[in-house]
């Protein structure tokens, strides 16, 4: 019971941690990809391009730790869901770190565009253009529609067994489409209002949050094992 605790402690700081660090991550790039061709912006801003990968970076670590850290817990409910959760933790993060590389090449294609002097129209542009749609598609395929995959296993899990609360769980599961249905609509290229889109958004985050603090604050329920002969 003990390790139970420290793994649902563990838990818990991982998910703010990485929530945290995502929506800093965020705050940080946005300003700077919002460009309307003119690239200098980005390629004055190296630094915090620099630390929006670190925190990219440190989401993807978090959101795998969640996966591995759990593992134990989710396996005594049903080990296929326990995989499948750490399967689905890692498909998340891949577009994440196909993201970065992209951001990567994004900043140093708008520097070279900068130093060349290039003209407005130039192929620097078009390819500036290019890799900043890509690095917004990961972001939403990762941090929308496959996330919204794994609240499904997760929730699902502990709906069945109980370990947390069933509203948080019913919650989570209810949240997860409505998260899946926004990054369906991103990559789409719909045009949603911001007060659907933060609709759609806002009740799986919270949930997560909520979750993270009940499993610091109250840990796993789980029953009382028996002790050893």
């Amino acid at each position: 019971m003990i390790q139970a605790r420290k793994i649902s402690i563990a838990v818990g700081v991982l998910f703010i941690i990485g929530t945290v660090s995502g929506v800093f991550s965020a705050g940080v790039l946005v300003p700077v990809l919002d460009v309307q061709n003119d690239l200098s912006n980005v390629a004055s801003a190296g630094n915090e391009v620099i630390l929006g990968v670190f925190l990219l970076m440190v989401m993807s670590v978090a959101l795998i730790a969640i996966a591995v850290v759990i593992f134990p817990i989710l396996k005594k409910q049903s080990e296929a869901i326990a995989v499948g959760y750490v399967a689905a933790r890692i498909l998340e993060v891949t577009p994440f770190i196909i993201g970065i590389f992209v951001l990567l090449a994004f900043s140093k294609v708008s520097q070279d565009f900068v130093s060349a002097g290039a003209p407005a129209g130039s192929m620097f542009l078009g390819l500036a253009g290019s890799l900043n749609a890509i690095f917004n598609w990961t972001a939403v395929i990762g941090g929308q529609i496959i996330f919204s995959l794994t609240a499904v296993v997760l929730n699902y899990s502990f709906f069945k067994s109980r370990i947390v609360p069933r509203w948080i769980s019913v919650w989570g599961l209810l949240g997860a489409p409505l998260m899946l249905a926004s990054g369906v609509i991103d990559v789409a290229g719909f045009e949603a209002s911001q007060v659907i889109t933060i609709g759609f958004v806002v009740p799986l985050a919270l949930n997560e949050m909520v979750l993270a603090i009940w499993l610091i604050v109250k840990g796993f329920n789980l029953p009382a094992e028996s002790p050893a002969p």
